[in-house]
């Protein structure tokens, strides 16, 4: 039911987000298989919880011990702590296989309400310095073309321009007084 779905929901994503980054293939299957199916019957209560959970892994400061993994389940994250750079990008490449899932499964007119915390994801995985996270963001990106259109465009590719224009003219700024 939909208040007991509510209620759930919160521990739903985290069990969700942990399966995607799984070893097992069949575990990130029914893991976005899951996800897919939430969103396509309750759009907006799933949105209203995946967004900011995915939006946490991108500026990690949420707890990753925090999060329960099921029993039996193997996922992908180092348990050394020296590991954490891995642990943080594997995190966010499952953050970013979650926002695609649930981009692609909802509707524009449910996206409407979380169109901007959507696009700051996509924008965050795109500017990452890890490859993995970047492609994985640009898939997430394909599919919010494909569902608001080209209007996303301006919305996302504009700002990244604009920093890669100041970051450009920063390193002249640097070059130049380096050769005085």
């Amino acid at each position: 039911t939909p208040k007991v779905l509510k209620d759930v929901m919160p521990q739903l994503i985290r069990i969700i987000l942990k399966l995607v980054i799984a070893d097992r293939s069949d575990q990130q299957e029914v893991a976005r298989r899951a996800l897919a199916d939430v969103c396509h019957k309750f759009p907006e209560l799933t949105l209203s919880h995946v967004v900011p959970s995915v939006l946490a892994t991108f500026d990690q400061t949420a707890d990753q011990s925090a999060i329960q993994v099921p029993e039996g389940v193997e996922t992908g994250l180092p348990a050394d702590p020296k590991d954490e750079a891995e642990r943080i990008v594997a995190s966010q490449v499952a953050a970013g296989i979650v926002i695609q899932e649930a981009i692609d499964s909802v509707s524009a007119a449910a996206l409407t309400n979380h169109r901007a915390d959507v696009t700051k994801i996509v924008q965050i995985g795109i500017k990452s310095s890890n490859q993995e996270v970047r492609t994985q963001s640009a898939l997430a990106f394909d599919v919010l073309f494909q569902t608001l259109g080209a209007q996303i465009l301006q919305e996302i590719v504009t700002p990244l321009l604009r920093s890669l224009q100041a970051e450009d003219a920063d390193l002249s700024k640097i070059q130049n007084q380096s050769t005085l």
